[in-house]
């Protein structure tokens, strides 16, 4: 399943640790906000870009086809309430 195990990560770690990027005005920084905003308002936060190995267990373990797209929320943050994404945007200071 999913390799980052974000379950056991709270918002303020998740905050620290997106506060770090910002530092240094990452694209990956900017290209997460993005996803996070998205997710927040009850979007997918776009493709993943890749099809993980175990995509398609996934799928099958979540009713899903197994040709269903990898998005960024279905395999990183499956079952994450907008407001975790909310909570962690403003802990950052940025605007949805």
């Amino acid at each position: 399943m999913n390799p980052y195990n974000y379950n056991t990560i709270d918002v303020q770690q998740i905050v620290e640790r997106y506060q770090q990027l910002k530092q240094y005005g990452s694209s990956m920084y900017r290209e997460a906000m993005w996803q996070y905003a998205d997710m927040a308002c009850g979007g997918d936060g776009g493709p993943l870009g890749h099809t993980p190995e175990d995509w398609a267990q996934i799928c099958v373990d979540n009713l899903q086809p197994v040709d269903t797209e990898p998005t960024c929320r279905a395999y990183n943050y499956p079952s994450y309430p907008d407001s975790y994404f909310m909570a962690v945007l403003k802990g950052l200071g940025e605007d949805m």
